[in-house]
């Protein structure tokens, strides 16, 4: 929002009313589109939203998630040509809870 940038949001489940769809926002079919997520575990409920958006005509190349749970969501969501960027993995979490070097 602090950049006005357009911003979409996927519904788990589609409404009976406004848009009635799954995805809310305004965008431009064919365009590109970065994924922000807070946390990726396996990979398959971001894999499930990138195939909603790309039905609905967007392309999605790009994942940033704030935690990388580091269970197998990398290397998933690569096998789709997805790259997945966290801004933290649960390793560098624990290291400093724990104190591990």
């Amino acid at each position: 929002l602090e950049t006005d940038l357009p911003l979409i949001i996927i519904r788990k489940e589609a409404k009976e009313y406004g848009t009635k769809g799954q995805i809310v926002g305004d965008f431009i079919k064919n365009s590109r589109a970065l994924m922000v997520e807070d946390v990726a575990t396996t990979g398959c409920s971001v894999l499930k939203a990138i195939k909603l958006l790309r039905e609905g005509g967007l392309l999605i190349r790009n994942v940033i998630v704030v935690v990388d749970r580091e269970e197998g969501a990398h290397a998933a969501l690569a096998d789709e040509g997805v790259e997945l960027t966290p801004l933290v993995r649960i390793r560098d979490i624990l290291k400093g809870a724990l104190h591990i070097d």
